[in-house]
């Protein structure tokens, strides 16, 4: 049974009405999907990934067991840890921006638990290569999936469908988002059938490329997008967005989505599918200059609260760095197709996209995570030293996939290792500051320091009020006596 939830305008004695209470906000929906999301990233992710390139680097063969297992870290990368934790944050900002309400508590524990279940189960049946228990796995978790993935996407069409306020660019970002999200659990489902009706667990690559597309570029990467229209550039005080280069941005992207999915799907030439992601790579970096994020802020940031993560602001920037990095790499690959032309070296261990979900994708959920979080649960963040060691391990991760990613050296496999293995400690060290927000602890002292601060302004102002009238009752001209 869904929820009625409250007028947009209702508010609560004692709160202001700029930020009213409503139902659904106080149900903090996004909590569970925090934690799942961590959760799987470490346990399945960013440990899977290790995993292999450990193997390779002891002297494993590429064979069967990697095949299948780089498949399942891509799922659970896209759909769990990045997907569930982009899930939360759209579903509580999606009616803030919309001025509107949101159907819960039930869409959303259907998305939560369905999408768990499901990575479970595909991780699982593709893992261990037993036939007919794969199959009948790896089906389940395409449907689950799916259907757990429409209930979000439903969900967060409906709520901008019967919002209060305007349609805006971030609208149409998370439009797009929602959209990509049932369509890459629709074409998961598609490859599951596949797999169960040829018995095997390895997936057709064609299939699981426009997978990839569709989760990482047009649901993961829309709703950032989204996000970034509203929330980075309050953040960082960004000067104005270039809304004629923002349209086109988007334009480009999401055409460049739906002919690299298409190309894909109907296995057409590579120059087809090359084209398409040259479109989706141009309208990357002209989102990033239409957001002027890399830009110096033209205003002050907003005050930032008691006990938040200052550094906030790295992770955002070195994201949009990583970002514009890997569109102009990707852009490098789509125009070597095109021409024919031999630019880069040829691919070891996906460099161009660990540049995308590492530096992009990984930076903007614990650089975003530390900001939102605590302004939702109105909660200082604890560990805030360890997301700074978080921020460097990033970089070290990036910097060496990209260097050693490309040629096959002796030292390349461990190399890559420690590349994986930086990621995974990053995102483990961010834990307790993403995590940590969410406890009462943390709002029992961001309490405390609020008050504080309080007492502080309040003193200040009684001193400057009783200066005020000292100097006022000076006459005229009389001398000051220097005391």
């Amino acid at each position: 049974m869904t929820v009625p939830a409250a007028p947009a305008n209702e508010t609560r004695p004692g709160r202001s009405a700029r930020y009213p209470v409503t139902p659904w906000s106080e149900q903090r929906l996004y909590r569970p999907f925090v934690v799942a999301s961590l959760t799987i990233g470490l346990l399945l992710g960013f440990s899977t990934g290790v995993g292999m390139l450990v193997a390779l680097a002891v002297g494993s063969d590429r064979g069967l067991w990697y095949l299948t297992h780089a498949q399942s870290h891509g799922m659970v990368q896209i759909f769990g840890f990045a997907g569930l934790f982009t899930m939360g944050v759209a579903f509580h900002v999606t009616p803030r921006f919309r001025n509107g309400h949101i159907s819960f508590p039930w869409p959303q524990r259907i998305s939560l638990w369905l999408t768990i279940i499901a990575i479970v189960l595909r991780f699982t049946g593709q893992s261990v290569d037993a036939q007919p228990v794969s199959k009948i796995l790896l089906v389940s978790a395409g449907v689950l999936l799916l259907l757990g993935y429409s209930s979000f996407g439903v969900t967060i069409l409906r709520t901008l469908r019967t919002g209060a306020g305007p349609i805006g660019r971030a609208e149409r970002w998370l439009y797009a988002g929602a959209f990509w999200a049932i369509a890459a659990a629709a074409l998961h489902l598609w490859m599951m059938l596949w797999m169960a009706d040829h018995e095997t667990v390895f997936g057709r690559a064609n299939i699981n490329f426009a997978i990839m597309t569709a989760g990482l570029y047009g649901f993961v990467i829309s709703i950032i997008m989204g996000v970034s229209n509203r929330a980075v550039v309050g953040f960082l005080g960004l000067r104005p967005t270039r809304p004629k280069l923002e349209l086109p941005a988007y334009a480009a992207v999401q055409a460049g989505i739906a002919l690299t999915v298409i190309a894909y799907i109907l296995e057409a030439s590579d120059k087809l599918t090359a084209a398409g992601m040259l479109l989706v790579a141009v309208g990357l970096i002209v989102f990033t200059i239409a957001l002027r994020v890399l830009e110096p802020s033209g205003r002050r940031r907003p005050p930032i609260t008691p006990g938040a993560y200052m550094h906030y602001h790295w992770f955002i920037r070195s994201a949009y760095v990583w970002l514009v990095v890997g569109a102009v790499l990707r852009a490098i690959v789509s125009i070597e197709v095109l021409g024919d032309w031999d630019i880069l070296p040829v691919e070891y261990a996906s460099p161009v996209l660990h540049v995308l979900t590492i530096g992009f994708v990984t930076s903007m959920i614990i650089g975003m995570g530390s900001r939102l979080l605590a302004l939702f649960e109105g909660a200082v963040v604890p560990g805030r030293r360890l997301l700074d060691i978080a921020f460097v391990l990033i970089v070290l991760s990036v910097v060496t996939r990209v260097a050693f990613g490309f040629n096959f050296t002796s030292a390349t496999d461990g190399l890559l290792g420690a590349s994986g293995s930086a990621a995974l400690l990053a995102v483990l060290l961010a834990v307790p500051a993403l995590t940590g927000a969410m406890r009462e602890k943390s709002r029992a002292r961001y309490r405390e320091l609020a008050a504080e601060m309080g007492q502080v302004k309040w003193a200040n102002a009684s001193l400057a009020q009783s200066a005020t009238k000292v100097l006022g009752a000076r006459r005229p001209g009389a001398r000051r006596t220097g005391t």
